[in-house]
């Protein structure tokens, strides 16, 4: 069995109870799947999503900026909305 505390497992939760609108539960999910494995570039990219709905877009830019350095470092693939990376400035 899979533990719950795998970091894909966390990100699964994680995007689940996004979709529930259980915002803040998911940024833990996301926060904790990091946390075990940093180099997570989907579950960054996710949790800067999820910061910008919550209208942190100081916390995003830098969740943002630290995927997007692994990305071009070649860790992993970014999450991405019609081809473009997310930044805000």
């Amino acid at each position: 069995a899979i533990s719950p505390d795998y970091p894909e497992a966390l990100y699964n939760k994680g995007e689940l109870l996004e979709t529930l609108g259980k915002n803040d539960s998911a940024l833990l999910c996301y926060e904790k799947a990091i946390k075990q494995r940093p180099d997570f570039t989907v579950a960054l990219q996710r949790m800067g999503a999820l910061l910008v709905t919550m209208e942190q877009a100081e916390k995003a830019d830098q969740v943002f900026e630290k995927g997007n350095k692994l990305i071009l470092a070649g860790f992993g693939v970014g999450y991405s909305w019609g081809g473009t990376m997310l930044t805000i400035k």
